[in-house]
């Protein structure tokens, strides 16, 4: 079935959002939202807004939702969400209207038999077409970077998948080091978050014994399959996340106290290196003071 209107898409979709908890389970290509884009803008010109949007709501629910999370995994780009749907319905969208399609997205969502987010934090209406995504395209690196690759270390085996979570949110430099949308999906996802992590954990481990698993046998969406195998064979999209850095010590004088003393400013460590880290200090040939610290920051 190709559909090519709004009526086949709405037709083709509803029974699929009655199986799924997250929209972004339906699994739709870039070049299927494409055409949704189309068909929303060509809707959105013929009625205007206002008109579209009740058509939207009363007859195609289903396929705005769908469009609206299928655009967020694919094209979200560092905080920029509205202006790929811009791109994929062809419409100008003034900012002050991007409220009523998000409010729009808002009220279906609360309609249809799927996860509900109701504090996820962040915008109000992106956030949750974010989180129906599971994780955005864009965001995948960071995740396999700061939680599925030490999720594989023989260190962390003795975890469950969500203690693991949770270690890894409560350190400092998590904040720093992952986008948002990683951190809110994870932090919020609940146990839809956890699934989608272990999920990706054995496709991670078939990919370490050298297997390339299918979407289906893992049940993942193809597009994270496709990411983690460009990131692990270095082909992923170069992370515009600033690298760490790391704050000098301060050697000074406080001639009524110390004399002499040094300051050992607290660090950002990222989550990807930590092991264990430590402070080293030698004022001659052999370490006299050594300040050990615990995970992320310190």
């Amino acid at each position: 079935m190709d559909p090519h209107s709004l009526d086949d898409w709405e037709e083709r979709l509803r029974p699929q959002v009655a199986e799924v908890d997250l929209l972004g389970e339906i699994g739709l290509s870039e070049e299927e939202v494409r055409l949704l884009g189309r068909l929303i803008g060509d809707l959105v010109r013929r009625e205007e807004w206002r008109g579209a949007a009740h058509l939207l709501r009363e007859r195609y629910p289903c396929t705005y939702a769908v469009f609206l999370v299928a655009t967020g995994a694919f094209y979200y780009e560092e905080g920029a969400f509205w202006q790929a749907v811009r791109d994929a319905t062809g419409l100008p969208i003034p900012p002050t209207q991007t409220l009523s399609w998000g409010q729009l997205f808002e009220e279906i969502v609360q309609t249809l038999p799927v996860a509900q987010f109701p504090r996820l934090g962040g915008h109000r209406y992106i956030g949750p077409v974010l989180a129906h995504g599971g994780i955005p395209d864009y965001c995948l690196g960071d995740f396999f970077d700061h939680f599925l690759r030490p999720l594989t270390r023989p260190e962390f085996a003795v975890l469950s998948t969500e203690e693991f979570i949770q270690q890894r949110l409560r350190q400092a430099s998590m904040a720093h080091m992952a986008d948002k949308p990683v951190l809110r999906f994870l932090e919020h996802g609940g146990s839809l978050a956890v699934d989608f992590v272990e999920r990706c954990r054995e496709m991670a481990l078939q990919f370490e014994r050298g297997e390339v698993p299918s979407p289906e046998a893992v049940g993942l969406p193809p597009r994270v399959v496709r990411e983690y195998q460009a990131w692990s064979e270095g082909r992923a999209r170069p992370s515009l996340r600033k690298q760490a850095t790391y704050r000098s010590p301060v050697l000074f004088l406080d001639p009524w106290g110390w004399g002499p003393a040094l300051r050992l400013p607290s660090q950002l460590v990222p989550a990807t290196e930590l092991v264990q880290v430590c402070w080293r200090v030698f004022p001659s040939d052999e370490p006299w003071l050594r300040a050990d610290a615990g995970g992320g920051g310190w």
